[in-house]
């Protein structure tokens, strides 16, 4: 095997008048090119904070979406920067250029789990949308690994809170399920072969990797609910690089290989 990558998931969910939706949705990046995501991704904060800290101060703070958008001081007492609608653009268009200069690949998937309750008679679960997309995103992931003769393990954004970590052992036993059992398309061995293994990292160890695919979930949630993209967004940019099968990226079964909806 050749290189070795890292995918870098996070969750979003979506209520809206009685109807539940769930996703996962992330980026994977070659393991040589972290490095540069990381400087980047330094540069851009110390470029944002450039007015009221040092770059050391800077790039230790923790990028989130959703409080970047309420400009939240709560989370982070420096967020107030991003009352301004240019600081806010600055970030996001610095975050789609560290995506397209370190050519990372989008994978996720989105699941309606109140119609798939309705259709199937039966109870919906966060815990049934974590099985049917950690499902499609291996099942993907295996085959973007193949073509790149390459191996890979995934990150996912810790959902541990002050009660414990059972969210993540749950969704960790959902992945040992699927690397145990296989997929549609994959035996167990085969998985096995290209993806190692599951790691969940806090949101303050100040990943790069996660503070940029916080961005990814969102955008493809609203598309999935026919929801309207916030004003100021990247999915141009993240539906350019979904995974599009062999070594594509972008292309026609970007819809199959890259981001799944399921309903």
């Amino acid at each position: 095997m050749g290189n070795f990558y890292n995918l870098f998931l996070d969750e979003t969910k979506f209520f809206d008048n009685g109807t539940y939706l769930y996703g996962i949705a992330g980026l994977a990046i070659e393991k040589a090119k972290m490095p540069d995501m990381g400087r980047e991704l330094g540069k851009l904060k110390a470029e944002l904070w450039k007015d009221n800290l040092t770059y050391a101060q800077a790039k230790n703070i923790v990028l989130h979406m959703s409080d970047v958008r309420s400009s939240n001081c709560k989370f982070n007492e420096n967020y107030s920067i991003f009352k301004s609608r240019e600081r806010v653009r600055s970030l996001f268009k610095g975050i789609g250029e560290i995506i397209e200069n370190t050519e990372m690949t989008v994978f996720g998937s989105m699941v309606n789990l109140s119609d798939l309750a309705e259709q199937y008679k039966t109870k919906s679960s966060f815990y049934i949308g974590d099985q049917m997309c950690m499902e499609d995103i291996i099942n993907n992931y295996t085959c973007f690994l193949k073509h790149h003769n390459a191996r890979g393990k995934i990150i996912f954004e810790s959902r541990a809170d002050k009660s414990g970590n059972k969210s993540d052992r749950m969704l960790q036993k959902q992945f040992y399920k699927i690397i145990t059992h296989g997929t549609r398309m994959y035996k167990a061995l085969e998985i096995q072969d290209v993806v190692s293994d599951i790691r969940f990292v806090k949101k303050q160890e100040n990943s790069a990797g996660l503070q940029i695919a916080d961005f990814v979930p969102t955008h493809f949630m609203m598309n999935f609910s026919g929801k309207s993209q916030h004003k100021i967004n990247i999915y141009k940019t993240l539906k350019k690089h979904r995974y599009s099968g062999y070594n594509t990226k972008g292309q026609m079964h970007s819809n199959k290989f890259g981001v799944t909806y399921i309903r």
